[in-house]
């Protein structure tokens, strides 16, 4: 058996772009763009052709894949404004539009030569790096991370309640800790080995003691300690820091629950801790295929030429220090030729010396430069993390992931994307004047669309408990400020924002909240508890009522001049899609289309698909 760390399904991305700006025809695209990237649908087999424009052609599992990917209020909208129902011709045809409109401005992008325009050949680099990184993490760690065993929880919970007493002393090498061991080993007091080699902070009342409970560190540095007996020392143990030694004086087991009883809290900790530790090994591995070395010597120098104290901003303002303004490193001139670390590239060796690491770390800035803190480590750290990129991007080279074709469907999406608003800013004109005549045209046969709806002020508690929330229901009823009533019962952190003021509602705003304030008859109402979106409970209480008029076109005349602009705007785009339909070619099959899933099917699909790999896991 194993468990799922998400029992969600695959969670589709929302990034609907809201602006009355933009005309509908390019508002659709770049929606319909905006969730057309990566797999889903129904298998990805059927080359059935649904359309085609110029020399593109769309097929059916082409045009199910970027369907699934839609949310469902991002679907096109019917004259009513509702999502299409794609089970029907009119909302296949919809969605198909989208992509042969997509097609359009792609082909028509690709004739006035965008492919080879340097912005959009720098994002298809840095998004082919991105997105080879992306699938790499979910390879080596996204995935592997998501269930755990059987094995895995009762392996865990084997340890659980388990902790450790012990002596510790922290060293800048693995060498000093070696020879820290060593000492220890011979007979040599642990009070004297921290004294000849502990190089951490020093512990309050010289007292170098630490329990260490098992399952609150990653494997890494638990590994290393829970290994070894009671009175033994262990082996140095890394961390980003520097190196731990520690002797365990005691093992100690605290009562544990059932493992049925605590099931659930151990899943959470092993998976958090389980994606800690396959980042870290993970990381490991990328280092160690690069043959990333540290110099000691070169690197204790560096450490030691840091500023010792480096503020980031300057005294009483909120201004960052000036580069000029801040400490080089300090480095003797006869060690800049110290070679500082080596790594592998491609089978290529590159070397940084001491004085090559000086001059990277005098053209940072305040926010870029390592701070000097007590172990060397934190230097070797910050550096490691500056490579790891390089790494990565190596890794994912290595593994051809830059040539996969997910990845390069998700960068040719974006170029697509890109393209598409290329096209709308360079080729799109028409008319920016407005005209008072113009004004008043369109207000005579639109002003009932900018009456003012009815508003509405009030406040609201989110409450977590049922009895909590009706209790605050009976106080708020008989007058308790509603500023008592959150303290008393506010028990979410949301309601610390503006103490619980809700600031004008409209009625045309659909959410539980809403529905609920307009659901009070005049103002001092105390709502019964209502249920939120996000399992929280809400008590509400109407303070006052706005009510709807109509606006005079005085008030709405540069609203009236944007609607009119996006208007031309969408018109001039309709008709260069038409243009460029007839200069490419369009042709539809919707026989062919009509045999395709709809949105509802496919989206049950996935659902299907998505239990199954947890069977098959």
């Amino acid at each position: 058996m194993l468990f799922s760390v998400s029992h969600q399904r695959d969670a589709v991305l929302s990034a609907w772009i809201k602006t009355s700006l933009l005309p509908i025809a390019l508002l659709s695209i770049l929606c319909g763009l905006a969730f057309l990237a990566g797999c889903g649908g129904s298998g990805g087999d059927d080359d059935t052709v649904l359309a085609i424009v110029g020399d593109r052609e769309i097929t059916a599992s082409y045009y199910e894949k970027k369907l699934a990917k839609m949310a469902g209020d991002d679907l096109p909208r019917d004259d009513a404004g509702q999502p299409v129902d794609t089970a029907t011709l009119a909302g296949k045809k919809a969605f198909l539009d989208i992509l042969v409109n997509k097609d359009l401005c792609y082909l028509k992008g690709t004739k006035l030569g965008y492919l080879k325009d340097p912005q959009i050949t720098n994002v298809r680099e840095a998004m082919t790096d991105y997105e080879a990184g992306q699938l790499l993490h979910e390879q080596a760690v996204g995935k592997p991370s998501r269930f755990i065993s059987n094995e895995e929880l009762e392996a865990f919970y084997e340890r659980w309640g388990e902790s450790r007493i012990c002596e510790y002393l922290m060293t800048n090498f693995e060498q000093e800790a070696l020879d820290a061991r060593e000492a220890i080993l011979s007979g040599v007091p642990w009070s004297q080995a921290v004294a000849s080699y502990h190089t951490g902070p020093p512990a309050r009342g010289d007292k170098y003691e630490i329990t260490i409970p098992f399952g609150q560190y990653g494997a890494a540095f638990e590994d290393g300690i829970f290994s070894v007996a009671e009175g033994e020392v262990s082996m140095p143990v890394e961390t980003p820091n520097g190196f731990w030694l520690v002797r365990v004086n005691e093992i100690t087991q605290r009562p544990k629950r059932t493992l049925e009883e605590v099931q659930d809290k151990i899943i959470k900790v092993k998976y958090n801790r389980k994606l800690s530790d396959l980042r870290q090994n993970f990381m490991k591995e990328v280092r160690d295929n690069c043959k990333l070395t540290f110099y000691d010597e070169a690197l204790l120098k560096a450490w030691h030429g840091l500023p010792d104290e480096e503020p980031l901003f300057k005294p009483g303002t909120e201004d960052p220090v000036a580069r000029e303004s801040l400490k080089p490193l300090n480095v003797d001139p006869k060690d800049m030729d110290l070679p500082f670390y080596s790594y592998e590239v491609r089978g290529e060796l590159r070397e940084s010396s001491l004085g090559d690491y000086k001059a990277h770390f005098d053209r940072m800035n305040v926010f870029q430069r390592p701070k000097k803190v007590r172990l060397v480590g934190g230097l070797r750290s910050k550096i490691t993390q500056e490579l790891t990129m390089v790494f990565l991007k190596v890794e994912g080279e290595r593994r051809g992931l830059n040539d996969d074709p997910e990845v390069l469907a998700k960068v040719y999406d974006k170029v697509e994307e890109m393209i598409v608003g290329k096209i709308f800013s360079d080729v799109v004109t028409y008319d920016k004047t407005v005209s008072p005549e113009d004004g008043e045209a369109y207000w005579a046969l639109h002003k009932d669309e900018f009456d003012r709806p009815e508003g509405r002020r009030g406040y609201i508690v989110k409450i977590r408990d049922l009895g909590k929330a009706e209790k605050a229901v009976q106080d708020a009823r008989e007058g308790m400020e509603w500023s008592s009533i959150l303290e008393l019962y506010g028990s979410a952190k949301e309601n610390v924002v503006k103490d619980g003021f809700l600031d004008f509602i409209f009625q045309n705003t659909a959410d539980p909240v809403t529905s609920t304030l307009f659901a009070l008859a005049e103002p001092g109402q105390v709502s019964d508890p209502v249920i939120l979106d996000n399992g929280l409970l809400a008590v509400v209480k109407l303070d006052e009522i706005t009510p709807p008029r109509a606006r005079d076109i005085s008030e709405v005349y540069e609203a009236i001049g944007r609607k009119i602009k996006a208007q031309r705007q969408d018109d001039a785009f309709n008709a260069l899609l038409d243009e460029w339909a007839t200069e490419f070619g369009v042709e539809i099959f919707e026989d062919k289309l009509l045999e395709t899933d709809s949105w509802a099917v496919l989206q049950e699909k996935k659902a299907q698909a998505f239990e199954a790999e947890l069977d098959k896991e």
